[in-house]
Formats: C-alpha cells, sequence, structure tokens
C-alpha cells in the first residue's frame, strides 16, 4: 500500500486489490475524498489514527496532502483548474516505518512523488532480424539480431538468452557472436512479461 491512485468508485470495484493489501484512492465519485479498499472489497473513507491499516504513515501523509489542496479551493487560494490539474497529477506515498528496538519509538519516512502512471501490457514479441527461423553463422562472425514488442508503447525491455553460450553468444543487446561449430538458440523475452519470447536458431560452421 501508499500509492494513491485518481478513480472513481466503479473504475475501483472493477479492479480490487489482491488479498491482504489494501488500495488508497481519492474517490472522483464522492467529492475527492480519500479513500480506501480493503482486503476484502469493502470501501471505506480514511480518516486520522484509522488502526485498521498498518501503513499509517503514508495515508496520514496522504490524508493531509488532500486536506491542504481542498481547503486551498476553498479559501481562494487556488482556482478549480488548479486543483483539478493537482488531483488528477495524483500522489505516490511511499513509506517506511521502524521501531527502535531500545525505547520502542517509531519513526516514519515518507517519501513524496507523482503518481505513478499505469504500466502499458505488452501483447507480443517477435523477432524481426533475421526474418528467418535459422541463420548461419560463421566463428568469429556475429549478427544483430532485432526483436520487436508491441504495443510499441509498452516496456520495450527485452532479456536475450543463448541456449549454449559456447556454440553461439548472445550479448544483452541482441547480437549473436559464432563461437564454435554447432546450432545454438537464441531466445529473446520480454522483461516486463516473459511469458511474450520468440526464438532463432543460429547455425555456427
Amino acid at each position: 500500500m501508499g500509492e494513491i491512485s485518481i478513480a472513481s468508485e466503479a473504475t475501483m470495484l472493477a479492479s480490487l486489490p489482491a488479498a491482504g493489501t489494501v488500495k488508497l484512492f481519492i474517490n472522483t465519485d464522492k467529492n475527492n475524498v480519500l479513500y480506501y479498499i480493503d482486503s476484502a472489497g469493502n470501501i471505506r473513507m480514511y480518516s486520522y489514527g484509522d488502526t485498521s491499516l498498518e501503513d499509517c504513515c503514508s495515508c496520514e501523509i496522504a490524508k493531509q496532502w488532500m486536506d491542504r489542496v481542498t481547503c486551498a479551493l476553498n479559501s481562494g487560494m487556488i482556482t478549480a483548474t488548479d486543483f483539478g490539474t493537482l488531483i488528477n497529477s495524483g500522489l505516490t506515498v511511499s513509506a517506511t516505518e521502524t521501531t527502535d528496538p531500545e525505547t520502542g519509538a517509531k519513526t516514519c519516512t515518507v517519501n513524496v512523488g507523482p503518481q505513478t502512471p499505469a504500466q502499458i501490457a505488452v501483447t507480443g514479441l517477435s523477432i524481426t532480424v533475421p526474418a528467418t527461423t535459422e541463420a548461419a553463422l560463421g566463428i568469429g562472425a556475429s549478427l544483430q539480431i532485432v526483436a520487436s514488442i508491441t504495443p510499441p508503447t509498452a516496456p520495450q525491455g527485452i532479456v536475450w538468452v543463448s541456449s549454449d553460450p559456447t556454440i553461439a553468444l548472445v550479448t544483452n543487446t541482441g547480437l549473436a557472436v559464432g563461437i564454435s561449430a554447432g546450432t545454438a538458440t537464441v531466445y529473446a523475452f520480454s522483461a516486463a512479461n516473459p511469458s511474450y519470447s520468440d526464438s532463432v536458431n543460429i547455425v555456427v560452421s
């Protein structure tokens, strides 16, 4: 917990948190008040000193942030447009709570930053160079293998693996190098979702 989303109640209900977790969100259906969904899927309004939440220090800073922004709007310090910009920019609060083993005193370290944008899901990965499923390579020669991840707005990180680096080595940029005679398979995996992958056989002679 600790990341505050900007969403309607209906949106949050459509994506309930995993069991045992709590998700904070600013409920756009209810005057931009800070709420949370508990691990059972219940929506509750957060108030100061809510003992039902373990990660209370991140909750407190989020609540204070919302209160200050709302107060600024009500007092005329910011306009409705400014308020909308602040709300839509969101807020991420990551908090670490430590307890002194000798005194029992608790210390809460809080980092505040912009809301983490939703990550676009990877839907496919394919090797585009070479265009065939097998490529010949001489010993000591190299071949730049190119893979494409879709959609282009999804994370583009690729992990390259050779089935036998003693035959064909592959670098972390997809450059295959012939080491000794034989056949090795070079795999490209999506770093964001390794279930998407493609491969090419490298025949070294």
